[in-house]
């Protein structure tokens, strides 16, 4: 399998995986060398134990023993077709064990609770959009962006930029700052 077939299978992202990739490479010089040669046209071909490797290294050992279970050894089978035909159902029970892995690991893991995203750092209009305030004239936005930039460097806070489709970039300013900037 591949770095971006294991992802998949496993719910991740492609760079966490090259990641468990690395990490279990320290110790496995075959592995290494295929990270070393791989390309995005020509990605590393990882074997059935080295898969579980990287499964294990970066979801512990009870994804990669789901992942080994669906696995058994087949029987040899003689002709070539009859081969093919059990290697087939094989690679399906496979690929359906490993897409089943996010799920047991987190039926395994119980009702963790869920965690909330908390955005604390808004642009002048996404904050003013935020708490009710719809039409707010661009010198005002502009005064207000004063004075949260005056405020942020006064209190030591962060003045990030982020994407605008207006004006390309703008800046954002932390919760705590727009909320001063806001009652003013």
């Amino acid at each position: 399998m591949t770095v971006k077939e294991i992802a998949e299978a496993v719910g991740k992202t492609d760079r966490a995986v090259r990641g468990w990739a690395r990490r279990v490479a320290e110790n496995n010089s075959v592995m290494a060398e295929k990270i070393s040669v791989s390309t995005s046209t020509y990605p590393a071909d990882y074997t059935f134990d080295e898969t579980c490797a990287i499964i294990e290294q970066g979801m512990g050992k009870n994804a990669a023993g789901v992942y080994r279970a669906a696995a058994k050894p087949v029987e040899q089978v003689t002709g070539s077709e009859a081969r093919i035909d059990r290697l087939e159902s094989m690679v399906e029970k496979l690929v359906m064990a490993v897409t089943q892995i996010p799920a047991q690991m987190a039926q395994m893991q119980g009702n963790a609770p869920q965690l909330e995203y908390k955005q604390d750092y808004y642009t002048i209009k996404g904050y003013a959009n935020k708490i009710g305030m719809t039409s707010l004239a661009f010198s005002d936005a502009m005064k207000l962006g004063k004075e949260a930039a005056s405020i942020s460097r006064a209190d030591g806070y962060d003045i990030r930029k982020a994407d605008d489709e207006r004006f390309g970039v703008v800046n954002s300013y932390h919760v705590d700052v727009l909320d001063q900037v806001f009652q003013l």
